[in-house]
């Protein structure tokens, strides 16, 4: 075995993310290359070595190693503020400094959905603060275009639609996992199952588990309206 230092990257489109994490898990016990351990790991070898070391024994950190990145669309600001708000991630966001939004691009809750006259009110809220913007942007943008937009969007309300780019490593995933599908707003717990479900097609071993959380549930509290992005 060289004793020669090196510096290389794993290739990602040959190995599953499960892979790589096994791969640099073994290194505390195998004396090998990380790459001649990574031909020696299967998928189904890393899918059992999870579920006994991550899983069963509670060695989480294995679970860094595996990187998931996913695309998260029209979901309303205060979502993407209780998605982003762990940050041992890294996030990407939609912004209304330098996007003009679209009218009809705002969230409508399932809890008001069941009643009639708050969600006639809230839809048309809605409406009149897009109007507000809308044409606060018309007397504004001979003034420049970034800044009018960014000057006019403090009116848009926190249902606003945005985009966000998520990338984790599957430990952080599954953590941000419990505390959306934890909340007890329907959205955040809507979006916690679409990241799990997601996720899993990249990671499907390391966040096999990740859901609600009792005790996490009886902390969870509705988050704070977030700043314009």
């Amino acid at each position: 075995m060289s004793n020669r230092r090196r510096v290389y990257p794993l290739e990602s489109r040959a190995l599953s993310e499960e892979q790589i994490a096994v791969t640099f898990a073994m290194t505390s016990r195998r004396p090998e290359p990380f790459d001649e351990t990574a031909r020696q790991v299967s998928e189904a070898t890393a899918a059992d070595f999870h579920e006994r070391w991550v899983v069963g024994y509670g060695h989480a950190s294995v679970a860094e190693h595996a990187v998931v990145r996913l695309a998260v669309e029209n979901i309303s600001r205060i979502a993407a503020a209780a998605l982003e708000d762990g940050r041992l991630a890294s996030y990407t966001e939609k912004s209304s400094r330098y996007q003009v939004m679209p009218q009809d691009g705002f969230h409508i809750p399932e809890e008001l959905e069941q009643n009639t006259l708050p969600l006639h009110e809230y839809r048309e809220t809605c409406r009149m603060l897009f109007r507000t913007y809308e044409n606060l942007l018309s007397q504004t943008l001979n003034r420049g275009r970034r800044a009018a937009i960014d000057a006019c969007r403090a009116v848009l309300p926190a249902a606003v639609h945005t985009n966000v780019g998520l990338t984790a490593n599957a430990r952080s995933l599954e953590r941000i996992i419990t505390k959306l599908m934890s909340s007890p707003i329907l959205e955040l717990q809507a979006l916690g199952r679409e990241l799990r479900e997601q996720g899993r097609t990249t990671a499907p071993t390391l966040i096999k588990y990740a859901g609600e959380n009792r005790f996490e549930k009886s902390r969870s509290t509705v988050p704070p309206s977030p700043a314009p992005g």
